[in-house]
């Protein structure tokens, strides 16, 4: 078996789904990476996440979590913004082959 440090494993197709305020703090799937022949080690959460403030009326591009948190300020709201304490975990899914 391989480890997958230092290498890029594709994403699944489609597998994105979005993480709400109402899904703290438990943890639910975000995406799916097709692993076949390796198993990964470490996510790296770099920048390129879009995020919302909590009433979905001001959106944060570009977010950056490869320090496993982030803030910012929502102007529109007069309120801080952020993520904090990012956590991950890796859990296998099989695929229906029908």
């Amino acid at each position: 078996m391989t480890f997958c440090e230092d290498s890029k494993v594709p994403l699944m197709g489609g597998s994105l789904r979005p993480y709400r305020s109402e899904d703290s703090p438990d943890f639910k799937p975000l995406i799916e990476l097709d692993c076949r022949g390796c198993d990964p080690t470490v996510f790296q959460p770099i920048n390129g996440f879009q995020c919302s403030n909590m009433d979905n009326t001001t959106e944060f591009n570009d977010v950056d979590l490869s320090e496993m948190n982030w803030a910012d300020y929502d102007e529109r709201n007069n309120e801080s913004v952020g993520i904090y304490d990012f956590k991950y975990r890796f859990t296998t899914v099989k695929k229906s082959t029908k």
